[in-house]
């Protein structure tokens, strides 16, 4: 089974991938990374391969009233499970018809509309309104049957936070972590508290994973594919891909978290609405 950490970039997605033998494996090696435009792009990569696609994305979206209230429990669940320290780091996921919204003010209009009322659209989230729509025109509801013994591609979403928050409290809500997970000016040459909690955790599964590394070698390899230069990936785009590919293992391993833990909803199309860590 191949494992799959995808965490959005600033020039599409940035992928880390690792090779399991058994689902009682707990260690993951032999880590590999890249750089994929579209999550199309990703699926297209995997044919004829038995793959657990673990993905920063919100997956199945409300549809609005009348049908629904237009908002997912299992975004509501996530911000509960972290606690105070990080709920908001958890983004109300937008509901279908928003996807189309040209602006930001007709997003805000639509959410508004398919709420009946209340607050707009965070800045956020409408930023990452293209990644989502990337991924929802890509999945179907086969992609997120349990995986088979043959050849197949399974999609899940997660949360990287929701994730640093399950292996550090072992499951148990309120364990959301302290520090920001982006390094600040402060942080450059000292240790970075919020990157430096997230590696001790992560290096559990991952021991030899050097996140300086991963991203230098994504840097070297865009640039000399695309011929493109600047911030193509982040140094937090590659831990949080890592904190999702540890989270596929957990999940294949059966020991993933499931908000809501009551059981996901469906939206319209059939797609699996809850966050796994």
């Amino acid at each position: 089974m191949k494992l799959v950490g995808v965490d959005g970039c600033r020039t599409g997605w940035v992928v880390a991938s690792s090779e399991v033998a058994e689902t009682g494996a707990i260690v993951l090696a032999d880590l590999t990374f890249s750089i994929v435009p579209t999550f199309r792009a990703l699926l297209d990569s995997l044919p004829g391969q038995r793959a657990l696609v673990a993905v920063d994305v919100p997956i199945g979206l409300p549809s609005g009233v009348p049908n629904d209230d237009g908002r997912r429990r299992a975004d509501a669940a996530a911000r509960a499970f972290l606690g105070r320290r990080r709920a908001s780091s958890v983004f109300s996921a937008p509901n279908r018809p928003t996807l189309d919204a040209a602006t930001y003010r007709e997003a805000c209009e639509l959410e508004v509309g398919a709420r009946g009322g209340g607050l707009g659209l965070s800045q956020q989230t409408y930023r990452i309104i293209p990644k989502i729509r990337d991924v929802d025109l890509a999945i179907f509801p086969g992609h997120q049957g349990p995986p088979g013994a043959g050849p197949g591609v399974w999609v899940r979403e997660v949360h990287p936070e929701v994730v640093f928050a399950a292996l550090a409290g072992e499951g148990a809500p309120g364990h959301g972590l302290i520090h920001a997970k982006r390094r600040c000016t402060a942080c450059v040459s000292p240790p970075c508290p919020g990157e430096d909690d997230r590696l001790a955790l992560l290096r559990r599964y991952v021991r030899d994973f050097e996140p300086r590394d991963a991203r230098q070698q994504l840097l070297r390899e865009f640039m000399r594919e695309d011929g493109q230069r600047g911030p193509v990936v982040g140094r937090d785009d590659v831990v949080d891909a890592v904190a999702c590919l540890v989270s596929a293992l957990r999940i294949l391993t059966g020991r993933a978290l499931s908000l809501p833990a009551n059981g996901p909803e469906r939206d319209a199309r059939g797609l699996r609405m809850e966050i796994l860590a």
